[in-house]
């Protein structure tokens, strides 16, 4: 996440962060279901946009807890100096707007609701239309106000 990452680079002046999350820490099962995904050593989780199974190993759940005091969000956040622009789709059903709320409140940073906007604000990959559609269009002209 580039609040993770940006606010420790002395080069980087403002950050700007699309849909984030608020919580790594929430992303991962907890009780029986951590327990199965120890055994195991991995879980499928599908992606709500292309329906793929994709493999979530538990040595990622190992390095979190690891790393979990660097990793964690809200006190990065409270510890910024940096200016931070926060966009979130109203329509995102990857990451509630919750949580890009929550990101911008801790960080006492502008948040953006971009009307109609899902968690890729209108795109898809592959891209093959000439023009982006009208919600990144929207997110563009705010970053480039903002930087």
């Amino acid at each position: 996440m580039i609040l993770l990452a940006g606010a420790t680079y002395p080069s980087v002046s403002k950050l700007i962060s699309l849909a984030p999350i608020s919580s790594i820490a929430t992303r991962f099962p907890n009780g029986e279901a951590l327990d199965k995904w120890k055994s195991s050593g991995v879980r499928y989780i599908e992606n709500g946009r292309t329906k793929q199974q994709l493999p979530m190993y538990y040595s990622l759940y190992e390095d979190f807890k690891e790393n979990e005091d660097l990793l964690d969000i809200e006190k990065c956040c409270k510890q910024l100096k940096k200016p931070l622009l926060v966009l979130h789709g109203t329509n995102d059903s990857s990451v509630k707007i919750e949580e890009g709320q929550q990101v911008a409140k801790w960080s006492n940073a502008t948040f953006v609701s971009i009307e109609n906007a899902d968690h890729v604000f209108g795109t898809s990959h592959p891209w093959t239309k000439k023009e982006l559609p009208t919600q990144l269009r929207i997110v563009c002209e705010f970053v480039k106000e903002f930087i």
